[in-house]
């Protein structure tokens, strides 16, 4: 699934995760609101709340459209608990109106739980808001424990192709291995010149496809090139 980056406007200086690995937890939310779009919220948290912006992480609409809000910078949708924990928002009152989520969106969110576990193996817990804060929060019609459920689930192969490959290799090659997988970078579809000519000869040995060079890789993206690479003895 692609994540949309819209071009939105802070109020303020957004704050990095000084280490992604300090995050444990993803908090689901809903809008208490039915028809709230990604730019609705955001002008409600900059302008009512007096937020930088928008306070989550991630948000996802009814079509399953994915937006990016404040990555991998300190949310503000959890109180108290936001220098551990991402945000992910819901379009949607799932508690008073909405009585089913769409399919698209559902599908949507447990991909998008998948995906943040696979960047970030630190995080173990993924709950409704309502576990941190006193609030009804993502509401009684989201399919909380379905989607916490489905977005837990492990895809085994490819974890254990990646700890062998932990193990096989020193400390400082994982390190910054790890290091350039939790980079902020933006893909314009061209490696770094420090990098041209080894990823040539990766896509050259059909190791990689070539696209997206400097887009973060999932574990199992990350396995699979590892498997590719020991099969061709490089």
């Amino acid at each position: 699934m692609e994540i949309m980056k819209p071009d939105i406007k802070w109020e303020g200086k957004l704050q990095p995760f000084k280490n992604l690995l300090q995050i444990d937890s993803i908090g689901l939310h809903h809008m208490a609101h039915p028809t709230w779009t990604f730019e609705d919220v955001h002008r409600f948290h900059t302008f009512t709340n007096n937020w930088i912006g928008i306070g989550y992480n991630w948000w996802i609409a009814f079509d399953g459209t994915i937006y990016m809000g404040r990555g991998f910078n300190k949310g503000a949708g959890v109180g108290g608990h936001n220098s551990h924990i991402l945000s992910i928002g819901f379009q949607g009152d799932y508690e008073n109106v909405n009585k089913e989520m769409p399919k698209a969106q559902y599908e949507a969110g447990v991909w998008l739980i998948r995906y943040l576990r696979n960047l970030v193996p630190s995080i173990k817990t993924v709950a409704g808001h309502k576990k941190w804060n006193a609030t009804a929060c993502p509401g009684k019609y989201f399919p909380l424990q379905k989607m916490i459920k489905d977005g837990m689930k492990e895809e085994k192969e490819e974890e254990v192709m990646l700890q062998k490959f932990i193990e096989k290799y020193t400390p400082e090659v994982v390190e910054k291995g790890l290091d350039i997988l939790f980079s902020s970078i933006s893909d314009d579809g061209l490696p770094s010149e420090w990098a041209e000519k080894e990823f040539k000869e990766a896509k050259d040995l059909e190791i990689t496809d070539g696209t997206n060079p400097e887009m973060l890789a999932t574990r199992q993206e990350v396995a699979i090139m590892v498997k590719r690479a020991v099969s061709k003895n490089v």
